[in-house]
């Protein structure tokens, strides 16, 4: 369960840096969480998504 609280965390940081414009700094974070949760395909679109940005 706290492993899903801090990928949680990790995502609203990662949210922020894009809406800040930070894109690098969106991805590094998109990609510490697809190496916790390599599952989950929400977190491999929005590293997708900001690639493009």
């Amino acid at each position: 369960m706290a492993d899903l609280e801090a990928g949680e965390a990790l995502a609203g940081e990662a949210i922020a840096a894009l809406e800040q414009g930070n894109f690098d700094q969106a991805e590094t974070l998109w990609s510490q969480l697809i190496e916790q949760f390599p599952t989950n395909p929400a977190l491999w679109s929005n590293r997708g998504n900001t690639r493009l940005g």
